[in-house]
């Protein structure tokens, strides 16, 4: 997929996979992107949407070397997208319900930054799954990922606590059993 991509080996990878509006925080995601090292990170724009146009003139207008649209991203390469990526950012500026996004990063092991606002927050926890940023904050998006980058032992134990999650709490089999259970238990 790096080669697929054109995503060289030495890039510390942040993935977002959202639909291109400004209102769901791309600019955010880009601003950090301008604060982190653009030589060691390319931070990666999953999505299509009615802002494509206008995010493509806002990375060219603030100089912005690090981003790179990926476009649509097929389900079959969904997985492939994730594992090429170190860790996720979801920077939305208005509440959401529960991104599968999160869920999908962790079925990844990709541990996820995200801001405070929505549903998310109930499993992202900080140095744990990853870490929870302000609303509309580069700043702290840019400190965590420069932390996480040079800080790759901790990087794997959050990966590994991704993961753990998802097969320990979050499993959709484990869940149907237990919905199962209780509805036998009440007829």
């Amino acid at each position: 997929m790096r080669t697929k991509f054109d995503i060289p080996e030495n890039k510390f990878v942040c993935l977002t996979i959202r639909r291109l509006t400004f209102k769901n925080g791309i600019e955010t995601f880009i601003d950090s992107a301008k604060l982190c090292d653009q030589k060691k990170t390319l931070f990666l724009l999953g999505g299509t949407g009615p802002d494509k146009g206008k995010i493509e003139q806002y990375i060219k207008d603030n100089n912005v070397n690090n981003v790179k649209l990926l476009g649509f991203v097929k389900d079959e390469d969904l997985a492939s997208i994730y594992a090429l990526s170190d860790v996720f950012i979801l920077p939305s500026i208005q509440g959401e319900g529960f991104p599968m996004v999160v869920l999908e990063a962790f079925s990844s092991g990709i541990p996820v930054i995200a801001t405070k606002s929505g549903g998310h927050t109930e499993i992202i926890k900080d140095a744990k799954t990853g870490f929870l940023v302000e609303i509309n904050n580069p700043q702290q998006i840019q400190t965590k990922v420069e932390y996480l980058m040079s800080n790759r032992r901790l990087l794997q134990i959050l990966s590994k606590n991704c993961r753990t999650l998802i097969t320990s709490q979050l499993d959709w089999g484990k869940n149907i059993a237990q919905l199962v259970n209780l509805i036998n238990k009440t007829l």
